[in-house]
């Protein structure tokens, strides 16, 4: 008896949690991301140079409750290696019981549980702990800011420049610089 009273609260449980996700309108779910046959529930992040061909189906998937799949292919199937935001964190050696915060460039990633990014897109990560910040309180001071700098030519270009800062620069120093930039 104990039994089929467990699998009868366990049965309607499923019921209401199901009767909840689809209890959205159908045209609210959002698509399916299926990467060289890879399904995904986010757009991965990688080198949008490296997509071939993109396929939308505006279908309903009740199974997946998603709106629509898109299809996309890469010029290499298999070269993308995805890895989660636990993972860049394991890379950057934080320990795992701190909160993080994350940045993919300059925005704050919301979704982190699953966002997940081509380690070879990774041009670098900057860490900033919250106790080297002036502005956060000391209950924030374990905080650490985790910003993912992507392998973009605008970011390869920005880290190739060089800041000279100063009251000024030498003049034979400015007339080589010109040479250059001509």
């Amino acid at each position: 008896m104990m039994k089929l009273l467990i699998s009868l609260m366990v049965l309607l449980s499923s019921l209401f949690v199901n009767a909840q996700q689809s209890s959205l309108p159908r045209s609210m779910w959002p698509p399916v991301y299926l990467l060289d046959s890879v399904k995904y529930a986010e757009m991965p992040c990688f080198d949008l140079q490296k997509i071939t061909n993109i396929y939308v189906a505006h279908e309903y998937d009740t199974i997946f409750h998603a709106y629509g799949k898109i299809y996309i292919t890469t010029k290499n199937p298999g070269e993308l290696h995805f890895i989660p935001l636990t993972q860049v964190a394991k890379q950057c050696k934080l320990p795992l019981h701190i909160p993080v915060i994350f940045m993919l460039d300059n925005e704050f990633i919301k979704k982190t549980s699953t966002f997940f990014i081509d380690s070879a897109y990774i041009l670098k990560t900057e860490i900033v702990k919250g106790a080297e910040l002036e502005s956060v309180n000391k209950d924030l001071s374990n905080l650490t800011i985790v910003r993912i700098v992507t392998r973009t030519k605008e970011n390869i270009d920005k880290q190739k420049q060089i800041w000279i800062r100063g009251a000024g620069l030498p003049e034979n120093l400015i007339k080589h610089l010109d040479k250059n930039n001509e």
